[in-house]
């Protein structure tokens, strides 16, 4: 599926190599820097029903917010005694909107701080460590596409194509490749919202996972 399901119908699994040091492979020329943590963290909600983590709730779930790494701090709601917490979906890289429904998936394990702020109720949101949101990725500049439309979805669905067709021209990328890269690595932003009725989308990508 992922965004663009027409120009994509056919499935394909790649596999990585996860072993040669703080990058893996994508393809000639393209090394995805790895940063890992996980996609799905999240409290019950209170509310009759079943409860999986897909799609996101009140309470986390599957955000698959690849800020959430290392040193973050993130703030759930307890909605009932306990709070049964849980936590999975790990993947060594992903690209903010994950514009694919693929990131790096591989097995993981994770280590866990839990504390408890009494008498506040909040939706979930997160601090970082001080420095970059993005340091592995800041160091040599980007690529930018955007996409201007009356719908986000469509504006979002402009930039990824764009990025695709510029991925190919300027470093001999195949669009299934290209698209994989933009899920993996690529960011998608909210560029302008002012402008009612229109926005602007667009896809960043960090020129430092080309060798």
């Amino acid at each position: 599926m992922g965004l663009l399901p027409d120009d994509f119908p056919e499935p394909y699994v790649h596999h990585f190599d996860l072993t040669k040091g703080d990058t893996t492979r994508l393809c000639d020329g393209v090394e995805i820097p790895i940063v890992p943590f996980c996609g799905t963290m999240g409290t019950c909600p209170d509310r009759p029903g079943r409860f999986v983590p897909f799609p996101p709730h009140e309470g986390g779930g599957n955000m698959d917010t690849r800020h959430l790494i290392a040193g973050t701090k993130l703030y759930l709601p307890v909605h009932i005694p306990g709070g049964r917490f849980s936590f999975g979906d790990s993947h060594a890289a992903q690209g903010d909107g994950e514009v694919c429904v693929a990131a790096v998936e591989c097995g993981m394990k994770a280590s866990l701080r839990f504390g408890l702020v009494k008498g506040r109720s909040t939706p979930p949101w997160f601090i970082t460590k001080p420095g970059s949101l993005t340091p592995r990725s800041d160091v040599a500049g980007y690529y930018g596409t955007t996409g201007i439309a009356a719908d986000l979805m469509e504006g979002a669905r402009m930039a990824v194509r764009q990025m695709i067709e510029l991925l190919g021209h300027e470093h001999g990328l195949d669009p299934r490749m290209a698209y994989m890269l933009c899920s993996l690595a690529g960011d998608l932003k909210i560029y302008e919202i002012v402008d009612m009725g229109m926005w602007n989308v667009g896809m960043c990508m960090p020129r430092v996972v080309f060798t």
